[in-house]
């Protein structure tokens, strides 16, 4: 698709949702976490094609950081590099 993005999830990101889904096991199963995980990784679902449609919370060492609601409950926050086409 032309003028799509490439989203990823950074390091910090990844270990931090695998924090809370080991969190999640430990308190409702381990088939409880992984739907969990997998909900977090598909929240990120339309960002590829339009990650600036949502307006950006603040900014930060000049980037501009946006928000997404995640599962009704998490927030995902991500910044734009748009010379790389990519979401982080």
């Amino acid at each position: 698709m032309t003028g799509a993005y490439q989203v990823r999830f950074l390091t910090e990101a990844k270990a931090a949702l695998r924090e809370a889904a080991t969190h999640i096991a430990g308190q409702d199963g381990p088939g409880r976490a992984a739907d969990w995980l997998r909900g977090m990784y598909d929240s990120v679902d339309g960002l590829e094609v339009a990650p600036a449609a949502l307006a950006p919370v603040q900014v930060r060492a000049g980037r501009a950081i946006h928000s997404k609601l995640a599962m009704k409950s998490y927030r995902l926050y991500y910044v734009i590099d748009e010379p790389r086409r990519t979401v982080s």
